[in-house]
């Protein structure tokens, strides 16, 4: 044990300890599992924008639910890229 480790309370030197590792921990890039099923679903629901958008351009009846995303396809959007 050095000096500053004798004179540091325990909880002093486990805050420490813990900071050190949370800093090593957060500069770790670790790939998400769920990239390769976003990624496939991003394209599903943006195809399907892309229809309902359409059928709205030509002034055909579209459900409730195709309204929400015309809507709200830009929440959606954002959602995706922080993956």
């Amino acid at each position: 044990m050095n000096e500053k480790q004798l004179t540091e309370k325990p909880c002093d030197m486990s805050a420490s300890y813990l900071a050190t590792n949370m800093e090593h921990e957060s500069k770790k890039k670790q790939p998400c599992p769920l990239n390769p099923w976003t990624a496939e679903l991003e394209k599903t629901i943006k195809k399907a924008y892309e229809f309902f958008e359409e059928a709205s351009r030509k002034k055909k009846t579209v459900p409730q639910a195709a309204e929400w995303l015309l809507d709200n396809y830009y929440i959606i959007e954002e959602a995706f890229a922080q993956f």
